[in-house]
């Protein structure tokens, strides 16, 4: 399984989006790296689910979730 690196906005409670990543079957895991938060997802095999982590991460850096 691939794994793609996110960088995180901002510093909300990781724990949603953790949680709506892992219902499309995707892992995350966090660093900080200089002053900002990376996410590390192992992405699901299916590509249609993963495309919906990548728009979950999108819309969470967007403010939106």
């Amino acid at each position: 399984m691939p794994v793609e690196e996110f960088a995180v906005v901002d510093d909300r409670d990781l724990h949603p989006l953790v949680e709506k990543l892992a219902q499309h079957g995707a892992a995350a895991v966090f660093s900080r790296v200089r002053d900002r938060t990376v996410a590390h997802v192992t992405m699901p095999v299916s590509e249609r689910d993963a495309e919906i982590c990548r728009q979950i991460i999108e819309e969470w850096n967007s403010g939106v979730s």
